[in-house]
């Protein structure tokens, strides 16, 4: 029944962790993905700066793009209002310390977050000839975000079994960690026929001024570690971090992240 029980705990917990071996110093990657939540999407939905989709579209300069792509009449009837970050790729390193019962570590880890979702546009379609004269075209709009990480805490030996036949352990942590975070705009933009029209979020005589910003937060999860020979362990995990996410003075919310990772430590003598 405990193997049993193991199995079921194992595919939901994939990062940080908890070591075999006493009074190493040790050194890792981490590699996984990272959930955000919703909180700060918004700011990719297309109407959240002066210059936004709306300006995009009246710009007289891309009118005829635009007439010709969609060939008839035409305005702009919903943007997205829910859209969501797409779980993204999570990287980075690990240092620690690990004592006889409990182990001191830093993780510092990488993001990259995309999101995806559709400005609609209603066409007077001569064509159509239903009740209602509009015929209803999907325009991508895209956002790309980068978050860095810096987590520092301590990891406690919960569980130690000893595999049966071998002399090799498999242990089960309880991470607790702060955390400093940062946040970067990369980009906002929608594809008309292929072409991208970029939703420009820096004000002309700000520069600089690019949304994100530091922020912190805390954390804990679920870490199994096992030993593959005598100076490597690889260690699967999950965290979930109650943090902020700055992205401006208007725009930094609260709120429950998750990982899901792996990590291939190696430890010094």
């Amino acid at each position: 029944m405990r193997y049993f029980l193991l199995l079921l705990i194992f595919p939901l917990t994939i990062s940080g962790q908890y070591y075999i071996k006493k009074d190493h110093l040790v050194f890792g990657v981490n590699f996984g993905g990272f959930i955000a939540n919703s909180n700060t999407a918004s700011l990719y939905q297309g109407d959240q700066t002066a210059y936004d989709i709306y300006t995009i579209f009246s710009n007289p300069n891309y009118q005829s793009n635009f007439d010709n792509y969609f060939e008839y009449p035409w305005q702009v009837d919903e943007i997205p209002t829910t859209i969501k970050y797409n779980p993204g790729l999570e990287i980075g390193f690990h240092l620690g310390k690990q004592k006889e019962k409990i182990k001191y570590y830093v993780d510092f880890n990488f993001a990259q977050l995309n999101l995806e979702d559709f400005v609609i546009i209603a066409i007077n379609d001569p064509n159509n000839q239903s009740v209602n004269p509009f015929t209803y075209k999907p325009i991508p709009i895209f956002g790309e975000e980068r978050r860095t990480f810096i987590n520092a805490g301590f990891v406690t030996n919960f569980y130690k079994l000893g595999l049966i036949l071998s002399e090799k352990e498999f242990h089960i942590g309880i991470p607790f960690f702060g955390q400093f975070n940062n946040t970067k705009f990369i980009n906002n933009y929608i594809a008309v026929n292929n072409q991208p029209y970029n939703i420009i979020h820096t004000p002309s005589n700000l520069p600089n001024n690019v949304p994100g910003g530091f922020a912190f937060g805390a954390g804990s999860g679920l870490l199994l570690t096992f030993a593959l020979n005598n100076q490597l362990d690889f260690t699967a995990g999950y965290h979930a971090q109650f943090s902020k996410t700055y992205i401006n003075t208007v725009l930094a919310p609260w709120g429950l992240q998750h990982s899901i990772f792996g990590r291939l430590v190696w430890m010094k003598e």
